[in-house]
């Protein structure tokens, strides 16, 4: 196995979507791989694991990232399991929704026109209110839950108003840890330029990958691999070789 020599600095890869784009608004609609299985140990006495798999944040002042969470370390037993939310116009993490059974029942499923994964459905956009929403798709009742409001007028600027749909890890020095395959599907935007449709793929988006556990990044060989499906799908698929 691949060791990585820095604290707090793990690997990231996915899509990256550029800021001005789009000729809209930042909202962005996902399909993120959710597991209750995952098992990290931490990589020494004190170390600590921490994987963002996937997490999502849309482009052009939209405030809020949803990030699929496994950790373990930080004094916690065995690994901890949750959705988290970001808001980067506010002081940034915003809360925690535990991914527990409740959670899978209400919002997890294998969708026909998915990767073949449990996935839950996730979008952050900007209402009426001009406050950005946090929506999670609720497979009980057929609506979305809003889980998360930012403030009115919020506008994020972070990154110069760079979004992203990744997989990143932060790890204490040691060995990269082993977790199951995960990722994402369906990325789309919304698009207010009536030349797309209302919603669409972000096919002019890139990927990148970079940081140790990765190709590249000072290390010798890969420890993960990040599949891309073919354009339009927008979807990736993180594995451990």
């Amino acid at each position: 196995m691949n060791t990585v020599n820095t604290a707090d600095y793990g690997g990231q890869a996915g899509y990256i979507l550029n800021p001005g784009s789009a000729n809209g608004v930042g909202d962005v609609f996902v399909a993120m791989v959710a597991l209750n299985d995952v098992s990290m140990n931490a990589s020494q006495t004190g170390g600590y694991n921490l994987l963002y798999g996937p997490t999502t944040h849309g482009p052009n002042g939209n405030c809020l990232e949803l990030s699929t969470d496994y950790y373990n370390g930080y004094g916690s037993t065995g690994t901890i399991s949750q959705v988290q939310i970001w808001d980067f116009c506010a002081s940034g993490w915003a809360g925690a929704i535990p991914m527990d059974a409740s959670f899978f029942d209400k919002y997890v499923r294998v969708y026909s026109n998915g990767n073949g994964m449990p996935q839950y459905i996730a979008e952050m956009a900007e209402g009426p209110d001009t406050k950005w929403h946090a929506y999670l798709f609720n497979n009980d009742n057929g609506l979305y839950d809003d889980i998360y409001q930012s403030s009115a007028g919020a506008v994020s600027s972070v990154l110069n108003g760079e979004g992203w749909s990744i997989f990143e890890t932060h790890y204490s020095v040691g060995t990269c840890s082993t977790i199951p395959t995960t990722g994402e599907s369906g990325l789309r935007i919304h698009d207010s330029n009536t030349s797309h449709a209302d919603w669409y793929y972000p096919g002019a988006y890139y990927t990148y990958s970079y940081g140790d556990c990765f190709p590249g990044g000072g290390v010798v060989s890969p420890y993960y691999t990040v599949n891309y499906a073919p354009s339009p799908d927008m979807s990736w698929l993180v594995n451990t070789n």
